[in-house]
């Protein structure tokens, strides 16, 4: 059976806007209907590199609930600091 070619559709490091780098993400396509993700994270703080692959179809709900899971994070810091501020 013939490996399937990977085919790269993007990439970029992570944590850059926080504490520091922690991995560069690279997203490819090996067939007409699958996604490679691959975090590398060894070369930047000594974790276990990521792998996964998903159907291209799940993309899009991937996109869905990281976007969730990113408001969510904005919305519970805003009400923290709001809650700080009314404290004083």
């Amino acid at each position: 059976m013939q490996k399937s070619r990977m085919i790269p559709l993007a990439k970029g490091l992570i944590g850059g806007k926080g504490e520091g780098i922690h991995g560069q993400l690279e997203v490819f396509l090996t067939n007409h209907d699958t996604i490679e993700i691959v975090f590398h994270r060894k070369p930047y703080g000594g974790a276990s590199n990521v792998d996964f692959s998903i159907s291209c179809d799940d993309l899009q709900d991937m996109i869905n609930i990281l976007s969730e899971a990113k408001e969510k994070s904005d919305n519970y810091w805003l009400s923290r600091a709001a809650t700080t501020e009314s404290k004083r």
